[in-house]
């Protein structure tokens, strides 16, 4: 009897998420980075696929691309990119999953709250390496209708010795 009713509850469960609507959006947006006053903002661009449920709670997946101008001075013209920056940047690209809790279903206007986990690919050009790593993310958006959002996330990337901070702002429309 308990096998039986667990094997119910879990189809219950599971029964939203398999009758989920799935949708596509493209976004864009200006990061700043927390933390480290060499590094300040840049754009960023990215894909996502919603799948939401009937009920209130969805799930998003995320691809997107971070870059940052390193705009350390340069006190010698010469050896600068342009003058007064040194040229660098940090690029990330970003691959995450989330769990999507908004105020209203299927899209309609409304406040959404994001949150979850994935992994960051970053480079510092041109010559300060690149590296992987782990990270979470929180977020606060609006739908301001069934085809646009406007978002804010803090990202965290993990690492060995020190914590990288990115705050993207974002606007994103549903393709």
């Amino acid at each position: 009897m308990i096998a039986r009713s667990s094997r119910i509850v879990l189809a219950l469960a599971i029964l939203p998420a398999a009758a989920a609507t799935q949708s596509v959006s493209g976004y864009g947006g200006f990061s700043f980075q927390r933390g480290e006053p060499d590094f300040h903002r840049g754009p960023h661009l990215g894909v996502a696929l919603s799948l939401a449920s009937a009920s209130r709670v969805g799930a998003r997946l995320d691809l997107a691309y971070h870059t940052i101008d390193y705009s350390k001075f340069c006190a010698i013209p010469e050896g600068c990119a342009a003058p007064g920056s040194t040229g660098d940047a940090l690029h990330i690209i970003a691959a995450t999953a989330s769990i999507v809790l908004a105020t209203q279903r299927d899209g309609h206007a409304g406040i959404f709250a994001t949150t979850g986990a994935g992994v960051y690919a970053a480079t510092e050009s041109p010559n300060d390496g690149s590296y992987t790593r782990p990270g979470f993310h929180l977020g606060l958006g609006v739908r301001l209708g069934p085809g646009i959002f406007v978002e804010a996330r803090y990202i965290e990337m993990i690492r060995p010795l020190t914590v990288r901070r990115l705050v993207p702002f974002t606007l994103g429309v549903r393709l």
